[in-house]
């Protein structure tokens, strides 16, 4: 048999081999995130997150109250980087077992779209969702507690200021000492880290409320306390833009206009 024979049927034989080897597909790593965008909001079952006024409110009965915004942006982050690659179950039977019931389930909407939420993984660092409907569940390497992001309560402010005490040089005309210490350390701390009981739909006259003009080393902040009623009709308020308003507890407000 002639060697340009075999020769030739040598390269046939190779070239057959790799057509007919099965190519390992590599892991997409360019594939596109399940949300492409939450920049027009978002909505965890009722519970829904808008954005309004450079704030992000959100939904409690038939009102909107404003959003942690902290909270929302963690979220936002969490949301826009979900990428379904990663298989864990096509079987319908594992549903439970990984946190989907068969009805009632925490279902994340933005701009259409739709996920469903099951349990944490096994390693606290991942989630298990699932397109509503699919029996394919996935495995997303972020955390998104259903239980949490279901409850409108969770996603309220609670803070009416957090400005950071190391960086503040003044409050109206009371400054630290040389050592940055501060004469009256709780009034100080009331004025920086004012927490809110409630937030308060109503507006109220600034002009005879007690004012704090905050002095830090990038920029100022300021914050209005003030009391509306007397007696148990008395609510105590506070704002820093005039604008959104917040309930605070009568104690909170006594220290803050104490005498200085």
């Amino acid at each position: 048999m002639p060697k340009s024979f075999l020769l030739s049927l040598l390269v046939v034989l190779i070239l057959a081999g790799v057509l007919l080897v099965p190519r390992i597909k590599k892991p997409d790593k360019t594939a596109a995130t399940y949300f492409l965008s939450t920049d027009s909001g978002f909505c965890i079952n009722t519970v829904c997150l808008t954005p309004k006024d450079s704030l992000w409110w959100v939904k409690v009965g038939n009102s909107q109250a404003p959003a942690d915004s902290d909270k929302v942006e963690a979220v936002r982050k969490s949301l826009q980087s979900i990428v379904l690659t990663t298989v864990v179950s096509r079987n319908s039977d594992r549903a439970s077992e990984l946190g989907f019931p068969q009805s009632n389930g925490v279902v994340v909407t933005v701009n259409g779209k739709k996920l469903e939420l099951g349990d944490v993984g096994p390693d606290y660092a991942s989630t298990f969702v699932r397109v509503p409907g699919s029996t394919v569940v996935y495995s997303v390497p972020t955390i998104m507690s259903k239980e949490d992001w279901s409850n409108e309560n969770s996603w309220l402010n609670r803070r009416i200021t957090n400005w950071p005490l190391y960086q503040i040089k003044k409050i109206n005309s009371v400054t630290p000492d040389k050592d940055g210490k501060w004469t009256n350390d709780k009034w100080v701390e009331a004025v920086v880290h004012l927490n809110a009981v409630s937030y308060d739909p109503g507006q109220y006259n600034t002009s005879q409320a007690k004012k704090f003009e905050v002095v830090m080393d990038n920029g100022q902040g300021t914050l209005w306390a003030g009391q509306s009623g007397t007696g148990k009709k008395a609510v105590y308020w506070a704002t820093t833009d005039q604008k959104v308003f917040y309930q605070i507890k009568k104690e909170d407000f006594d220290l803050l206009t104490s005498t200085q």
